[in-house]
């Protein structure tokens, strides 16, 4: 099954960001300004000055310890709010909200030719279980628009109003939420693919629990 709607835009791929990538950054960086200070300190190597080194910018290493949990714990808070569980029910509806230019040569490779990836997933056994969604935003030079998205689909938008900017792009979504998104051909093999025959093979074992950066969207279902 595949629906179209026609509209205009320009796309480039958007990679998604991991609120948990960050919580490691932000430790990360937290310890690089701690040692960095303390081998400014133990350069100086003067007596009297024991007390001083064992402080960063009047907080001893205790204090700094502490400071950098509470933040990874707020953080993984608010990771575990946005990131949250989606479940895969055997009646779950499967989609690829697929977003394209008329002039993208790469979009064309992914649909239409016989070594492109749409060609070669809609040849496996999951496939009859997933409903194609095509977004035509007309021309790469062109912005993608929110009424690009077909009715019912354009909370996507309001998701992720920038995404789309390359193109090929794909949303995959379970009962109108989204679990992914991302775009390029290559990315399609390594990453888009594999979420959707996992969801297939969850929907046909009885359903399953996924993670899912969206799952606390309050997303109508189209």
């Amino acid at each position: 099954m595949s629906l179209q709607a026609h509209g205009h835009g320009h796309d480039r791929h958007e990679p998604l960001l991991h609120c948990g990538q960050e919580v490691d950054r932000l430790h990360e960086h937290l310890l690089q300004f701690w040692r960095g200070d303390a081998e400014v300190r133990r350069g100086q190597g003067q007596p009297g000055h024991v007390e001083h080194q064992m402080k960063v910018c009047g907080f001893n290493v205790f204090s700094w310890n502490v400071i950098v949990c509470l933040l990874a714990l707020v953080v993984g808070w608010i990771t575990s709010v946005h990131a949250g569980t989606m479940d895969v029910k055997p009646d779950s509806r499967i989609e690829i909200v697929y977003i394209h230019a008329n002039d993208c040569p790469y979009c064309r490779s992914w649909r239409y030719t016989l070594n492109g990836g749409w060609k070669r997933f809609s040849q496996k056994p999951e496939a009859k279980y997933v409903n194609l969604i095509t977004v035509d935003k007309g021309f790469l030079r062109y912005p993608l628009k929110e009424n690009d998205y077909p009715e019912g689909y354009r909370h996507l938008y309001k998701i992720a109003p920038n995404f789309g900017k390359g193109v090929p792009a794909w949303w995959v979504l379970v009962d109108g939420q989204p679990i992914l998104r991302n775009g390029g051909e290559r990315n399609w093999d390594t990453t888009v693919e594999p979420t959707i025959i996992d969801l297939v093979t969850k929907k046909l074992a009885g359903g399953g629990t996924i993670s899912s950066g969206y799952a606390t969207v309050n997303s109508p279902t189209p």
